[in-house]
Formats: C-alpha cells, sequence, structure tokens
C-alpha cells in the first residue's frame, strides 16, 4: 500500500485488492481462484468498510506485513495464523 496515499485521506481499496488476489493466484488452486473473484466487488466494499475504522490502515499494513514475511519465508503456520488474525482484525 502507499502510505503517501493514505495519509492525504485517499483509502488503499485497490491496493488492498491487488494483495488479496496476488495471494489467492499464489495459491494456484482453481476453485478458491473461482471463488474468490465471484466475490470481488462485495470484497472492495468489504475492504473499503474495514479501512474506515480508525487505525485500521496501519494495521492492515502491519498485518500484511507480516503475511508477506511468512510467505517469503515459506513459514506455512505463520503465514496461516497472521491470515487468520488479518481477516478477523478485518471484520470480513
Amino acid at each position: 500500500m502507499q502510505k503517501k496515499e493514505w495519509s492525504h485521506g485517499d483509502l488503499p481499496v485497490e491496493e488492498g485488492y491487488l494483495n488479496h488476489s496476488t495471494i489467492v493466484k499464489a495459491c494456484d488452486i482453481r476453485l478458491l481462484l473461482n471463488w474468490w473473484f465471484s466475490l470481488v466487488e462485495y470484497n472492495k466494499v468489504a475492504i473499503e468498510r474495514s479501512l474506515r475504522r480508525k487505525g485500521r490502515i496501519s494495521a492492515t499494513l502491519k498485518e500484511h506485513e507480516e503475511i508477506y514475511q511468512a510467505l517469503k519465508n515459506r513459514d506455512h503456520n505463520l503465514a496461516t495464523v497472521a491470515m487468520k488474525r488479518n481477516l478477523e482484525n478485518s471484520r470480513f
């Protein structure tokens, strides 16, 4: 996410969408991919609602960094925990 953009009040909805779609595509599970893309419009609305909550943008950045590092390190367990935490905190 571009800190410069959201520091001016712009919500990084598109960046959140790209982050999630990248992870889903990387899983290389066709059923998951088809399911996720069928919910894209709802997902964008949900991301925007979540990011409007006070403190959520900075928390999301931290959570996404944790997910990224876990995936980069191929730590399945940590990635699972980090993704679960992100989804729970997002209140989707």
